[in-house]
């Protein structure tokens, strides 16, 4: 189911995949910058398949590895920040199984 579901494009014409590859491509090269472009094009990848949850926990693991790099204890924090809510999203995810802001389809 995910991988098809991943494998459709959106408007633009990239697959959440494709968006996803890309991150983990950036994920390899291992320096600040790449893990920022891997956060944006996981984020990329979630609104291409806003209902599946491997984006955010990519995005959510992009930022950590962003945050553990920094020497800035203000930017450190904010990643650290950005890690934690884009978690609460994977977790609502796969606890609920629907967009973590629409709160009216929650009991």
């Amino acid at each position: 189911r995910s991988y098809i579901h991943l494998s459709r494009s959106n408007e633009k014409g990239r697959s959440a995949g494709a968006h996803l590859v890309k991150g983990h491509m950036e994920m390899i090269r291992i320096s600040d910058d790449a893990y920022a472009m891997a956060v944006r094009r996981y984020l990329r990848a979630h609104r291409a398949a806003p209902t599946e949850p491997l984006p955010l926990l990519c995005a959510a693991n992009a930022s950590a590895s962003l945050s553990a790099t920094l020497s800035d204890p203000a930017r450190k924090r904010r990643w650290c920040l950005v890690s934690l809510a884009l978690l609460d999203d994977y977790a609502s995810y796969r606890v609920h199984g629907d967009d973590p802001g629409d709160a009216s389809t929650r009991a």
